[in-house]
């Protein structure tokens, strides 16, 4: 099994910000949830490769969650 995380970007509004370099600065575009506005919509999903049943995981009802990292329990089935 393998476990992924699938990340829509499409809340996210695009923002301008600056990049400054020691000879330069540029403004570039970017999507940047800003305080208060809407984040990524975070999913996470165990596929069996062998069979490719894929079961998506519960995380709860808020769907704007900061997912840092996941880690399998030593029996490798959690």
């Amino acid at each position: 099994k393998i476990a992924f995380t699938k990340v829509d970007e499409s809340p996210v509004d695009v923002i301008t910000r600056s990049e400054i370099y020691a000879d330069d600065i540029k403004l570039i575009e970017q999507k940047y949830p800003k305080a208060g506005t809407p984040n990524v919509l975070v999913e996470l999903a165990i596929q069996d490769i062998n069979s490719g049943d894929r079961t998506w995981v519960d995380l709860g009802k808020d769907k704007d969650i900061y997912f840092a990292r996941g880690k399998w329990m030593p029996n490798s089935t959690t």
